[in-house]
């Protein structure tokens, strides 16, 4: 990814920062975050113009028990409901399936309905610990 690339992702990291219930930007640097996505993840994007409209990142390897992680899942809030989300998440869950990974793992919030039933929809359970780090949190996997 260049430069531009780069900026971007930061840039759209940015405009979708207070949509998560945490924004990111309270949880981390933006933009070493977006140093690490580029390094370290698996990046689906949908673009439009030249811009940046829809986002699945996640980590596909060096893996614990064969099992990906998506950390970020956003859209556009001018894109949203037009099924961008889940062209990125099957386009995640089909990357995954290429590489022989097993399960996929992501939290979402437990008030973000639209999300649980678009995560459902595509397959995902409901997976509860008994010590959960993230009890506001629903925990989600998918088995491929």
């Amino acid at each position: 990814m260049n430069t531009l690339e780069k900026e971007a992702l930061y840039k759209f990291l940015l405009s979708v920062d207070q949509a998560f219930p945490i924004p990111l930007s309270c949880k981390v640097d933006l933009w070493e975050y977006t140093c690490k996505l580029v390094q370290k993840a698996t990046l689906c994007i949908k673009t439009q113009g030249e811009g940046i409209v829809g986002l699945v990142a996640g980590y596909t390897e060096d893996l614990i028990d064969n099992m990906a992680y998506i950390a970020v899942a956003a859209v556009a809030e001018k894109e949203r409901k037009k099924g961008i989300a889940r062209e990125l998440i099957v386009e995640f869950i089909n990357i995954c399936r290429q590489k022989q990974i097993e399960r996929i793992h992501l939290y979402a919030v437990s008030t973000n309905i639209a999300a649980l039933k678009l995560y459902d929809s595509l397959g995902f359970e409901v997976f509860t610990l008994e010590d959960e780090v993230r009890p506001m949190d629903v925990h989600l996997i998918l088995k491929i």
